[in-house]
């Protein structure tokens, strides 16, 4: 009777190993209710119990946890049912693996035998928990990770890794079990031993090396993330500063217009020639840093018009053709990260061409319920340069730079648009679909 309810925990405890390894090795997730399950394992453990009583054969309890398992693969969702049978192959090959290192490595260690049966050893459940307490390990790890934003997924080189690293376990786990027996192994056995070893070692240094490489490369993609996020957040307090001021100086002109106009009404009648000119310079002046709409959108035209003093400082000539509908799916925030980064682009690449070919045009278009924005400026380079983690630029500081392509590429992202760039007769061309 005691024998009998050792099959049944030692059964329990070998399905309980696989159905850890394809939850959490391999996040296969049982779509049924979870009392389905439990039942299973109920119904397992029980029939290897009363089998083994019936037949008194340790084969039962090797082979009834496996066909328990499998009954697992045909509990998952119609279509992942044929990928659930390899992992469950996986599953036994690789607790298996890990259960017999660890029984080998207990008897090594200098634990007593004691035996279920001829082929059933004590000593065997012993390891069979301890596979269980790896698993929950490897999960606290992997949780953690996931914590901290750190991806862990294994790549097609890892794989390879992984199996050539078990092919070197099988030939590691004879001769140890034989070691355990008590038998005398040969120099050549010793010499293969040794070799496996030495290629697991490897191996796992190897496998060290590129974890460590992908930690690396994800905190310097987090630390990219946060001067990206920062970027963003500095061109949003740009942009409503712009506003502010746009809608102010607006204010202000007006004003003034109108006193300028009385004081000039008021110097005529006294006929003050000094007044007159004054306020003739003064008027001129007025026209000529006169805020201009372009798109019909108040936050865009601030940003337009900003943008043309530079573009009038550094002599590119500026021409703008169309109206921007009003939308109300789309933000101001995002026209305005567009127009910005875009045009910033075009005038730093005029910069570098001569002066009577620096020019850059915009041309918006609303065709159904979307916009076409299309702009253009002469450059020097002859294709588009190579675009290397969702960023490009032509500066030399590439990672403290060409956030501006990435802010565009993220708005046209969002709303399900069409970004293009392209080069056509020594013109630089964007075009934006939003």
């Amino acid at each position: 009777m005691n024998e009998s309810v050792n099959a049944v925990v030692y059964c329990g405890l070998d399905m309980l190993k696989y159905y850890f390894c394809l939850l959490y090795v391999f996040d296969i997730r049982v779509t049924c209710r979870k009392c389905f399950v439990f039942a299973l394992f109920i119904f397992t453990s029980l029939t290897s119990g009363l089998c083994y009583m019936l037949t008194a054969d340790a084969d039962i309890c090797f082979f009834i946890p496996n066909l328990g398992i499998l009954l697992i693969a045909f509990m998952l969702r119609k279509g992942t049912r044929l990928k659930g049978l390899l992992y469950v192959v996986l599953s036994w090959l690789i607790m298996d693996t890990i259960t017999e290192l660890i029984r080998m490595l207990a008897v090594m260690a200098g634990f007593g035998h004691i035996f279920l049966s001829d082929r059933m050893a004590w000593k065997t459940m012993s390891a069979k928990i301890c596979t269980i307490l790896v698993i929950f390990v490897y999960n606290g790890v992997v949780n953690y990770l996931i914590r901290k934003k750190v991806s862990y997924t294994i790549h097609f080189s890892q794989w390879v890794v992984i199996l050539v690293c078990f092919l070197g376990l099988t030939l590691i786990v004879p001769p140890l079990e034989r070691m355990s027996e008590g038998e005398i192994l040969s120099s050549g056995e010793y010499m293969n031993m040794c070799v496996s070893l030495m290629l697991v070692l490897l191996l796992f240094i190897g496998v060290m090396l590129w974890q460590s490489y992908i930690m690396k490369k994800n905190l310097r993609m987090r630390e990219r993330e946060i001067r990206y996020r920062c970027v963003v957040k500095s061109q949003a307090a740009y942009f409503e500063a712009l506003l502010k001021d746009y809608d102010e100086i607006r204010k202000f002109r007006h004003d003034l217009k109108a006193h300028v106009m009385a004081i000039t009404e008021l110097a005529s009648e006294c006929k003050n020639e000094k007044i007159l000119d004054y306020l003739s310079s003064v008027d001129c002046k007025l026209a000529h840093t006169r805020v201009n709409s372009y798109t019909g959108n108040r936050a865009v035209d601030a940003v337009i018009n900003e943008l043309v003093k530079n573009m009038e400082e550094s002599k590119i000539r500026f021409e703008y053709e169309g109206i921007l509908r009003e939308r109300d799916d789309v933000q101001d925030f995002d026209f305005c990260t567009i127009f910005y980064n875009v045009l910033q682009n075009a005038i730093e690449a005029s910069k570098a061409l001569e002066e009577g070919l620096r020019e850059v045009s915009v041309e918006v278009k609303n065709v159904g319920d979307k916009s076409g924005i299309l702009i253009s400026n002469n450059t020097l380079l002859d294709k588009i340069p190579t675009e290397k983690e969702r960023r490009f630029t032509t500066k030399k500081d590439k990672n403290n730079h060409g956030f501006g392509i990435q802010n565009i590429k993220d708005v046209v992202q969002k709303h399900n648009g069409i970004y293009e760039a392209r080069i056509a007769d020594s013109r630089y061309i964007v075009t934006i679909v939003i």
